[in-house]
């Protein structure tokens, strides 16, 4: 598989909406709706009020290649940022399998950005990244997945997950008698 250096994969903003799904946020009851989480922990809500849903959380990117992964484009899930009492969506997952896996692209999978105009919302927590393969020449960037920022007095969401893995290599089975 090949994603060339003009192409990308964006799955910004495509998985759960808000307030759905596993490690959904709260709202409502909240002055920025509290950010859900995916493979950090969501930023908290600052104080009561009148909140809104946060943002959608980042979709999920599996690619598998049996001999070569090239990714000299950007795969991006990152989560929403959305409008003002709304907490960020959180980042989304981003699979990455090749026996040999090069280029020299961008990965990520962030929390989406907490937004309000002077109170806090929290931040989308960072997704999760997992990058397996059996060697590799990869010169790219596969950033360790952050939480989104805040604005005044929100908490930001906790860090996500990068993982590289090694895929075993075959081998050769000798049976005697």
């Amino acid at each position: 598989f090949t994603l060339g250096a003009a192409a990308s994969i964006n799955l910004d903003g495509c998985g759960y909406a808000a307030a759905m799904g596993p490690g959904a946020g709260n709202s409502a009851a909240t002055t920025s709706g509290r950010s859900a989480s995916h493979g950090g922990s969501g930023g908290g809500t600052w104080n009561n009020g009148n909140g809104d849903y946060g943002g959608t959380g980042g979709g999920v990117v599996w690619l598998e290649a049996e001999r070569r992964l090239l990714v000299d484009g950007t795969v991006s899930a990152n989560g929403a940022s959305m409008a003002n009492y709304s907490g960020g969506g959180a980042g989304g997952s981003v699979y990455l399998r090749g026996a040999y896996f090069d280029g020299g692209g961008i990965i990520r999978a962030n929390g989406g950005n907490g937004r309000t105009a002077g109170n806090g919302s929290g931040s989308g927590g960072g997704g999760r990244v997992a990058i397996w393969r059996r060697t590799h020449g990869f010169t790219g960037t596969a950033e360790q997945p952050v939480a989104g920022d805040t604005y005044s007095v929100g908490y930001r969401g906790e860090p996500g997950t990068i993982y590289w893995g090694d895929i075993p290599a075959q081998g050769t089975i000798l049976l005697l008698r």
